[in-house]
């Protein structure tokens, strides 16, 4: 709003397109060309039922009622397509043919609609219901062509601009089966049967339909024997209102066209007709149309440009010639007493809006308006006291229109209440001020679970290295176990002489010697040195089976490596021989859980684009299907004393190198595959 003079508002000005000639609209609904007088079946009444109905009645189309609630339509060209089928007309019910669901229309429609409607749902026949949902009547094409005034549309054209020339024939002797699979392929109403390209009968739907009641049988019959003959023909130069007339008289929904020479020229069928109707219908429309609206758009243009402005109030001030330099509102919408609460009576006072500005506000919204001046719009915001006396936020946006004479002729402008946006501004900034702090504390959280998932993985390594060690030490410690059997017997028998003491205490140096360098491999396997070095995985797979082999060999597992292949990657050492030992004790716990007496594991490297793969496959069974997308979840385990931590863990060491890792079920058992980048 500007700070100027305001005078009280007006309503909105209405519009009528003045002297636009509107008495195309006295059209029928299809209330009033409907047949009323339906004739309902059920679903589970037989095919030979529906056409001896239809035949005796000479209607196109029965609807399926169930329930007194209407579940289908049977047409002619549904017993058509049963013909097709070789249905048994005895035995097969109409629920098998029926078209479902019945495609309605309101009994007020306007009957130019209905051939697009019709168009639209690929039907022929519209079930026409009131205004509550009630069966009411049926309309097809006939009662379009039989209804509707023709003769206005139709005067003066010929048969030739509305006729089909794309014609299916066939010959006395073709039969009612070929006729019948012609008519359903190209979805037509009917056959002309012609000799020597001159038309001797025509067979319709209408004709199968009473045919069909004769049996499947009936198909074999030569058309000659059933076609409807002599043929109603009309010549191609004929007024098209002559042909109307003709078809109206004789109660027939197509007539065969021919030349001057009798021969066949075309075909004219009621759909041809209200097709060619509805397009003078809508062309007519259409120019009234664009007519009337040619009107509206130039006595709308103004109010529909200021009520666009905003979905806000919206409001007019324009100069008032008896004050010059003064602007009064001419139009406001009542958006603006909802949104400040003040009447029209409040708003006219003198200095309505620069005393209801914010003191913070005001300044900066007086300035304002010498940018609406000089540059024809402005966007501002501003607090403005409601009438309850709660402070509220304002969007106001304004554009000037000036006159020929440059002059300032009129401020359109729209206010939109965003107090909620300010509101929710400010609590985000609120938000944005300690979420950093809240980022840090869930960082330091998620940072504190991973340690425990470390640790907890450590812990379970250091139990498997344990493990280890002691099937490692078990062969050594027997053997010292049997050097100090042997140094007891020999003192016993007076046998212990100082070359044999000597002798076997360098044998059980060595044997110790073997247990520390154990240690120190073992020690070396699970250094905690966390950088990446280009390493070789063949390297990384023999010491980790080294680890592990006096527990493998054990439990009677064979380990099969393929060392024709190695390819080098940059990894952490460490913890890569940490994945691979996980894989193998997982390998070796299916193994033996399984209980199979000759366990084997098979390992292979290879490259497959990017990445080197390495490969771990065991003959332990498998996980079951809806085990299997989880094993790499955390703390999932379906070992009574497992953890759930080591394929987990396993999975964070390869992505943190930028691999990836993942498992399926093979013929034998689980096979495992890492993949790591290739360096460069």
């Amino acid at each position: 709003m500007t700070p100027n003079p305001i005078s009280v508002p007006q309503s909105p000005p209405s519009f009528t397109p003045g002297g636009a000639d509107l008495s195309w609209q006295n059209t029928k609904s299809l209330a009033e060309i409907m047949n009323q007088a339906l004739v309902e079946i059920l679903p589970a009444q037989r095919i030979a039922e529906a056409a001896e109905i239809m035949a005796r009645s000479r209607i196109s189309s029965l609807v399926v009622t169930e329930n007194d609630a209407p579940v289908g339509i049977v047409t002619e060209r549904d017993i058509l397509r049963a013909l097709t089928l070789g249905l048994e007309p005895q035995a097969t019910e109409i629920r098998a043919i029926m078209s479902s669901p019945v495609v309605t229309a309101p009994q007020d429609m306007d009957y130019r609609e209905v051939y697009r409607y019709l168009v639209r749902h690929k039907v022929r026949h519209l079930l026409v219901v009131d205004s509550q949902g009630r069966r009411a009547g049926i309309v097809s094409e006939s009662d379009l062509k039989s209804h509707i005034g023709i003769e206005f549309f139709v005067r003066m054209r010929e048969v030739r601009g509305a006729m089909t020339t794309r014609l299916i024939t066939l010959a006395e002797g073709a039969t009612v089966g070929e006729a019948a699979a012609l008519m359903e392929k190209h979805h037509i109403g009917c056959i002309i049967v012609e000799r020597e390209h001159r038309p001797v009968g025509i067979i319709t739907e209408r004709d199968m339909v009473r045919l069909y009641q004769r049996g499947r049988e009936i198909t074999a019959a030569e058309l000659r024997g059933v076609m409807s003959s002599p043929v109603r023909c009309v010549d191609a130069e004929s007024g098209l209102q002559e042909a109307v007339q003709i078809m109206q008289e004789g109660g027939i929904r197509r007539i065969v066209v021919v030349d001057g020479q009798g021969q066949l020229s075309g075909l004219l069928t009621q759909h041809d007709i209200v097709k060619r109707l509805e397009g003078e219908y809508v062309d007519e429309f259409i120019r009234e149309r664009r007519r009337v609206e040619t009107e509206l758009q130039k006595t709308q243009a103004h109010l529909a440009h200021v009520l666009n402005v905003s979905p806000a109030a919206t409001y007019v001030m324009r100069a008032d010639p008896a004050a010059p330099g003064t602007m009064k509102i001419a139009f406001t919408t009542e958006q603006i007493t909802r949104i400040s609460g003040y009447t029209l009576a409040d708003m006219i006072q003198p200095g309505f809006w620069e005393n209801g500005l914010h003191p913070d506000d005001r300044a900066a919204a007086l300035a304002n308006q010498a940018t609406l001046v000089h540059e024809g719009r402005l966007e501002h915001q501003y607090r403005f006291r409601h009438k309850d006396g709660q402070w509220i936020w304002i969007e106001d946006r304004l554009v000037a229109n000036r006159d020929e004479q440059g002059n300032l002729s009129e401020i359109i402008g729209s206010w939109l209440d965003i107090t909620y946006r300010k509101q929710a501004e400010q609590d985000l900034r609120k938000i944005n001020e300690t979420l950093e702090s809240k980022i840090a504390e869930e960082v330091a959280k998620n940072r504190e679970k991973d340690h425990l998932l470390i640790r907890q993985s450590r812990l379970a390594a250091l139990g498997e290295m344990l493990g280890n060690i002691a099937h490692q030490w078990r062969q050594p410690l027997n053997t010292l176990a049997l050097i100090l059997g042997n140094i007891k017997d020999a003192y016993a028998f007076n046998e212990l002489t100082e070359s044999y003491l000597a002798e076997v205490m360098t044998m059980g140096n060595q044997v110790i010697k073997q247990m520390s360098s154990t240690i120190d491999d073992f020690r070396n396997f699970f250094n905690p040195n966390k950088q990446i070095a280009r390493t070789s995985l063949l390297q990384v797979v023999e010491n980790a089976h080294a680890m592990m082999e006096a527990s493998l060999t054990s439990h009677a597992i064979t380990v099969r490596l393929d060392r024709s292949t190695d390819v080098e990657a940059d990894v952490f050492p460490s913890e890569l021989a940490q994945v691979v030992l996980n894989l193998f004790s997982n390998a070796k716990d299916a193994i033996t859980d399984k209980g199979i007496g000759s366990g084997a594991i098979q390992v292979a490297i290879r490259t497959a684009g990017k990445y080197a793969v390495i490969t771990v496959s065991d003959n332990g069974g498998g996980a079951p299907a809806d085990v299997l997308p989880k094993i790499f979840d955390p703390y999932f385990t379906t070992k009574p004393k497992g953890t759930g931590i080591g394929l987990y863990m396993s999975k964070m060491i390869v992505e943190q190198m930028g691999g990836h890792i993942e498992a399926r079920n093979t013929a034998e058992g689980l096979e495992v595959s890492v993949g790591l980048p290739l360096p460069g």
